[in-house]
């Protein structure tokens, strides 16, 4: 249960500015509500995904082995939250990814 909580935030974060963004004239900034928690996220080629890429006048409908960037895309922001285990398939590609992703916002 407490993945798919974790899941619907991650898919809050990547459909919603207002959960995730920084003023730098106003004293309001959105955080992860799951901030000091050890996080465990398993967002790898998920249908929460294809709907984000179906979204919109431009959207494409996808299938799971369609999902690879928007897995990175996820597994990189979880990364900046602090994500500390990543469940995904591609464990190369997505190794390459968390190894950046970690570099950048470190």
């Amino acid at each position: 249960m407490v993945s798919g909580y974790i899941t619907l935030f991650l898919c809050k974060i990547l459909t919603s500015r207002s959960c995730f963004s920084f003023d730098l004239f106003s004293e309001h900034i959105y955080r992860n509500p799951l901030a000091g928690f050890p996080l465990l996220i398993g967002v790898s080629k998920k249908s929460f995904l294809g709907y984000i890429l179906a979204a919109g006048p431009h959207g494409r409908q996808t299938q799971a082995n369609d999902r690879c960037w928007a897995t990175a895309a996820a597994v990189s922001t979880s990364v900046q939250q602090g994500v500390l285990i990543a469940r995904v398939h591609d464990v190369r590609e997505m190794m390459d990814v968390i190894r950046v992703s970690d570099a950048i916002w470190s």
